[in-house]
């Protein structure tokens, strides 16, 4: 997740714009702790192949989310690096947000 977002609050040192603040919080974003632990533990009992049908349709809803959570937070990255008029991986080495794992 974000390690950086706004910069501190001493004199002199830069401010972001509402929509920079906006969009960092949307970069932030995530499922909730809970959910993110279910989360795994529905993968590892999909792998394991014990996963029963219930389980499996709550993991389809969780995955649904967190795509649709990346996906805001993978377009909140592009407009804040245009507004920045950095690359996007330039923009994730300042913010040192590094990219997702892949499960």
């Amino acid at each position: 997740m974000l390690r950086k977002s706004l910069p501190s609050a001493k004199p002199g040192a830069p401010s972001v714009s509402a929509e920079e603040s906006r969009l960092l919080n949307q970069i932030n974003r995530g499922l909730p702790a809970e959910d993110l632990v279910r989360y795994h533990e529905l993968i590892r009992k999909r792998q394991d192949q014990t996963i029963r049908p219930q389980e499996f349709t709550q993991l389809d809803k969780l995955t649904r989310q967190m795509e649709a959570l990346q996906t805001q937070r993978l377009e909140s990255l592009a407009r804040l690096a245009e507004l920045r008029r950095l690359s996007l991986r330039e923009l994730m080495a300042q913010l040192e947000i590094q990219p997702p794992d892949v499960l």
